[in-house]
């Protein structure tokens, strides 16, 4: 089965090496940086959220209590990406499954992901 990724992101450069990183380990990504496209997501494949906090247009934590409200993707876990001060109380209030602090290291990225997608052990 497709591990899939959901990642929205304001910032090309950031998205483009989250995709890059997160592909690279064998995850399969949608990637969005435009909320335009959020209408054109098949939320049943969708496994894992990635949502930068600060968007210009929208508040990743407004998406992620939005997200969480959703029939269709509340039981989907939600990454806030932040560089804020105080992620880890914005994310607990928005009902974001973690956090990562932005710069984030690669190893933690992977971590993070890795504690909502298990690796498939069968290529062992």
């Amino acid at each position: 089965m497709d591990k899939r990724i959901l990642i929205i992101e304001s910032d090309k450069s950031i998205l483009e090496a989250l995709e890059l990183t997160l592909t690279h380990e064998g995850y399969q990504t949608n990637s969005i940086q435009y909320m335009d496209r959020l209408k054109n997501v098949d939320w049943s494949v969708i496994e894992l959220i990635l949502i930068d906090h600060s968007m210009d247009a929208y508040k990743g934590h407004v998406l992620c209590t939005k997200f969480k409200a959703e029939d269709l993707s509340k039981h989907i876990p939600v990454i806030l990406l932040s560089t804020h001060p105080h992620v880890q109380k914005i994310s607990r209030d928005a009902g974001a499954d973690g956090y990562l602090e932005k710069p984030f290291d690669i190893g933690r990225l992977l971590t993070v992901v890795s504690d909502y997608i298990p690796q498939n052990l069968d290529s062992f």
